[in-house]
């Protein structure tokens, strides 16, 4: 069976024509992006820690723990049972363990977490399970944003200069030592309305 198998209406061999491309062949990343991508298959079992510094996809087994320092993919047929930090993490598949995403975790419809969240951005789609503790960080961005201190400059005041008053001391300010020298009042004369004067 195959591409060189295919029979003709009249029963002889189809010419062999070779396969078309599709969209979803994968492509190598450019040289110069510094991104590849490393699978732990469906038959590989790891026991221990990961470090990865390139995107990451688990089919197999891994027990421990993981640290990524760019994308992580648990596929559907995945069964994890360890402690990851990552950056973007999409779980499709079982983990029990914590998981750290430091910009963002995409639970699957898939997926199966038993374990506590810390990440910035979440993301639980339709069918997924997830069974813990959630905590929203703020963005790695934002955080190491130092924050703006506003400055105010204050110059100093010099005092006003004292005026001598007619006695030749020097004036205080209102308020202070004045005591009793406020102009007095004249005396009312009750028998006379408000605002009537003359004799």
């Amino acid at each position: 069976m195959g591409w060189f198998d295919q029979e003709t209406k009249d029963g002889g061999a189809a010419p062999a024509t070779a396969p078309q491309t599709r969209q979803r062949t994968a492509t190598p990343p450019p040289a110069d992006s510094g991104r590849g991508s490393s699978t732990i298959g469906q038959r590989v079992q790891i026991n221990g820690t990961v470090v990865s510094d390139e995107d990451l996809e688990i089919v197999g087994k891994v027990e421990g723990t993981i640290h990524t320092r760019k994308g992580l993919r648990v596929a559907r047929e995945a069964d994890v049972k360890a402690v990851i930090n990552g950056t973007e993490v999409l779980v499709e598949g079982t983990v029990k363990g914590d998981i750290n995403a430091s910009q963002k975790l995409v639970l699957g419809a898939t997926a199966v977490l038993t374990g506590n969240i810390k990440t910035p951005s979440l993301e639980i789609r339709d069918g997924a399970f997830f069974r813990g503790q959630v905590v929203m960080q703020m963005p790695e961005k934002a955080a190491a944003k130092p924050r703006a201190e506003a400055k105010v400059e204050t110059k100093p005041t010099a005092p006003a200069p004292s005026v001598p008053n007619a006695s030749g001391d020097p004036a205080k300010p209102e308020g202070e030592g004045r005591k009793g020298t406020a102009p007095s009042a004249k005396p009312v004369d009750a028998s006379k309305p408000a605002g009537v004067t003359g004799a």
